[in-house]
C-alpha cells in the first residue's frame, strides 16, 4: 500500500505533467492578451470592439450576405419575408408621404392594421434610402447585421461604465450578449426580437434616474428612448420593464434607503418620459389598439420553454445538435433558452462568487425568476407536458400578458450571464493585478470561460434562394389585367401573395396576405376571412378537386368580385394550375392571359 508519494508511473506523471504545461502556456497567454489589451489606449480599443462584432455578425448572415435580395433564411422563410415586405412598405409609405401605421393596400377592401403586426417601423424609416437603392432584401439583411453587432456594442459599453473596470472582460460579456444562442436563434425569422441595442441604453437611463441636477435631461433621454425602442419593437421592452421592475424590487429590499432618497428626482424623469412618448406615440398607439381593426389576443401558439433546452445547445452553435435541439424546441426561430450544461454550472459559480455585490444578487433572482417563467402554463420535458403547473399560469390570461410568447422570457437570462461572466472576468484580472495577487487565477478563470464559451460559438444560419417572383408580376405585365392601385387576388398562399405585391412596386392592392387581423369576436386571426369562390378556387389547386359549375357560384363570383373590387385572377401553373384553369375560366366566363407561369383573368368588367 501506498500512503505516501506520488503512485503514478514515469508515463502517468509524464502525461500529466504535460498536460499541465499546455493548460500553464493557454492560461498564460490568455493572461498576456488581457494585460496587452488594458495597455491599448481607449480611443482604439472601443473601435476595434465594434469593428470586431460588425465582421462577427457579418461572418454569422455570411450566407444572406451572398445575395440579399435573392436569398431567404431557411428556417422561419416566411417570417423573414414578412419583415422584407415590411421594410419595402415603410420605405414606399415614406416616400409616397402615406400613413405607415395602418396598409390599404393589403387585406383589400379592409385594409390591416400594422401597428399591430410586427412592423419594425423606425428601422425601415431610418434604412429607406438603402430599401430604395437595394431593396428590401439588403435592408433585412443589413438590420440582422446591425442589430446582432449593436447589441453587443452597447452591452459592452453598459457593462463598462456600469460592471467592470477591465475593457476585456466587458468585451466578453458584450459579445456573448450580442451573439448568445437566443438572439441567432430569434434571427432566424424575427427581426423585432433581435434589434435590441437600445435596450442596455435604456437600462442605462434608468440607473441614473433620480441624480441630482439630471431630471430633465434623464427624461428626455429615457422618453426618446423608449419611443425609439417601441417603434422598433413593442415585445422587448415589454418584456425589458417586465426585469427591470422585478430587479428594482428586489433591489429594494436590501437598499430601500438609496432608492428611497432617489425617488422624488426618478418619478418626475419618468413622468416627463412618458409625456413625451405619449406625445410621439399617441396615435400609433391609438391606431394599435383603438383603430380600424384593432384586435386584442395574437392567434400565436404560446410556445413554452422546455426543461430540457437550458442544457442543451441550439441548432446554431458549434457544440449544437439539430435533431436534439429539435426535441427542446418548437422550432429552430424559438430557441432562446439554449445554454449547454457547462455555461450554466459557470453561471452558478459566478453567481456565488459575486453574491455579494446587490446589484448581481437581484440581477441572478431576476433571472432564475424569469427562467421559471419561460416554462409556461405547464411544465415540459422534451415537448412533453409533465403535469406541473407553471408560474406563468398566474398572469396569462391578463391583458398584454396574454399576448406574451412565455419561452421568449427566457431571453432575459442572456444579459444576466453576460454580466457575471462579465464581473468575474473583472475580478480575476483585477485579483492578478494586485500587489499580492493571484496570477494563476487572471490567467485560469478567462480560459474557462473562453472554454465554456466555444461550443455556443454561433454558426451561419442556413439560407436559400427565395420562391421567384413570375415575369408577369415582376416587369409589370401585370397591368394588362388590373389598373395601377387596382387589387389583384392571387390565389397562392398569403406570404405569397406579398413577396408578389413587393416585386411589382407595392403597386396593387392584395386581397388577403399574412398579417394579424381582427376576428369576427374581435380577437386576433392569421389573415382576412376566405371567400365562398376563394375556398373553391383553393380546392381546385391544392386538392385537386373540381367542383360543379351552378349559376348560384357564377352569381358568388360576381359578388366577391365586388366586395374585393378585384381586377384580376391569377392562378399559379404549380400545384394544379392546369386542374384550376378551366374551373376559374367557366366561373367567370371570360378568357385567361396565357403565361409560362401563369393565367390571369381580367374581371374588371364583372364589377
Amino acid at each position: 500500500m501506498v500512503v505516501s508519494g506520488d503512485a503514478r508511473t514515469p508515463t502517468q506523471r509524464g502525461d500529466n505533467d504535460r498536460h499541465s504545461a499546455v493548460r500553464s502556456v493557454t492560461a498564460d497567454r490568455l493572461g498576456g492578451l488581457a494585460d496587452r489589451a488594458a495597455a491599448v489606449p481607449a480611443g482604439w480599443w472601443h473601435l476595434a470592439v465594434v469593428v470586431s462584432m460588425l465582421l462577427a455578425a457579418v461572418a454569422v448572415f455570411g450566407p444572406l450576405w451572398a445575395d440579399p435580395q435573392g436569398r431567404v433564411l431557411y428556417d422561419n422563410a416566411a417570417d423573414y419575408e414578412l419583415f422584407e415586405w415590411m421594410l419595402g412598405h415603410t420605405a414606399m409609405a415614406v416616400t409616397n408621404l402615406e400613413n405607415p401605421f395602418f396598409a390599404t393596400d393589403l387585406g383589400a377592401p379592409n385594409g390591416v392594421n400594422l401597428m399591430a403586426n410586427t412592423s419594425v417601423l423606425l428601422p425601415g424609416v431610418i434604412l429607406t434610402p438603402v430599401t430604395l437603392l437595394g431593396g428590401p432584401g439588403l435592408s433585412a439583411t443589413l438590420l440582422l447585421t446591425l442589430s446582432l453587432a449593436g447589441t453587443g456594442v452597447a452591452w459592452y459599453f453598459f457593462l463598462l461604465r456600469w460592471v467592470v473596470d477591465a475593457r476585456s472582460a466587458a468585451y466578453v460579456g458584450g459579445l456573448f450578449c450580442g451573439f448568445a444562442p437566443g438572439m441567432v436563434s430569434q434571427a432566424t425569422g424575427h427581426l423585432h426580437m433581435t434589434a435590441l441595442f437600445l435596450i442596455p441604453l435604456i437600462l442605462w437611463v434608468v440607473l441614473r434616474l433620480g441624480e441630482p441636477g439630471r431630471t430633465l435631461r434623464n427624461g428626455i433621454r429615457l422618453g426618446l428612448l423608449a419611443t425609439a425602442q417601441l417603434l422598433t419593437g413593442e415585445e422587448p421592452i415589454f418584456l425589458a420593464a417586465l426585469a427591470l421592475a422585478a430587479f428594482l424590487a428586489c433591489y429594494a429590499l436590501w437598499r430601500w434607503r438609496d432608492l428611497r432618497d432617489r425617488l422624488r428626482g426618478a418619478l418626475a424623469s419618468l413622468a416627463l418620459a412618458v409625456a413625451i412618448a405619449l406625445l410621439v406615440l399617441g396615435y400609433p398607439l391609438w391606431t394599435q389598439f383603438f383603430g380600424p381593426h384593432a384586435y386584442h389576443g395574437v392567434p400565436n401558439h404560446k410556445y413554452p420553454g422546455d426543461l430540457g433546452a437550458f442544457v442543451n445547445y441550439p441548432t446554431y452553435a458549434l457544440g449544437g445538435d439539430p435533431l436534439t435541439a429539435e426535441r427542446y424546441s418548437p422550432n429552430v426561430s424559438e430557441q432562446a433558452t439554449f445554454f449547454g450544461w457547462p455555461l450554466l454550472v459557470l453561471a452558478l459559480v459566478c453567481a456565488a462568487w459575486t453574491w455579494r455585490r446587490i446589484a448581481i444578487r437581484c440581477a441572478v433572482l431576476t433571472a432564475i425568476g424569469f427562467g421559471l417563467l419561460s416554462l409556461g402554463t405547464e411544465l415540459h420535458l422534451a415537448g412533453e407536458p409533465v403535469g406541473i403547473p407553471g408560474p406563468w399560469a398566474l398572469v396569462d390570461r391578463l391583458p398584454l400578458f396574454r399576448d406574451v410568447i412565455p419561452l421568449r422570457l427566457g431571453m432575459v437570462l442572456i444579459p444576466v450571464i453576460g454580466i457575471l461572466v462579465a464581473a468575474t472576468w473583472d475580478r480575476a484580472l483585477a485579483a492578478g493585478a494586485a500587489p499580492a495577487g493571484d496570477r494563476p487565477l487572471a490567467r485560469l478563470w478567462p480560459a474557462a470561460v473562453v472554454a465554456v464559451l466555444v461550443p455556443l460559438v454561433p454558426l451561419p444560419p442556413a439560407a436559400v434562394e427565395g420562391v421567384p417572383t413570375p415575369g408577369f408580376v415582376r416587369q409589370g405585365e401585370w397591368r394588362e389585367c388590373a389598373d395601377e392601385g387596382g387589387t389583384v387576388v392571387a390565389f397562392v398562399d398569403g406570404i405569397r401573395q406579398m413577396t408578389w405585391q413587393r416585386d411589382a412596386g407595392y403597386r396593387y392592392a392584395v386581397h388577403g396576405g399574412y398579417h394579424i387581423t381582427r376576428g369576427p369576436d374581435g380577437k386576433g386571426q392569421w389573415g382576412t376571412a376566405s371567400r365562398p369562390t376563394e375556398d373553391l378556387v383553393y380546392d381546385a389547386i391544392i386538392k385537386a378537386r373540381v367542383p360543379e359549375i351552378t349559376d348560384q357560384v357564377r352569381a358568388q363570383a360576381v359578388e366577391d368580385i365586388r366586395h374585393w373590387n378585384a381586377d384580376c385572377f391569377i392562378v399559379p401553373l404549380h400545384p394544379n394550375g392546369a386542374l384550376a384553369e378551366p374551373v376559374v375560366t367557366a366561373i367567370l366566363g371570360v378568357p385567361p392571359i396565357r403565361t409560362p407561369e401563369l393565367w390571369a383573368w381580367d374581371v374588371r368588367g364583372l364589377r
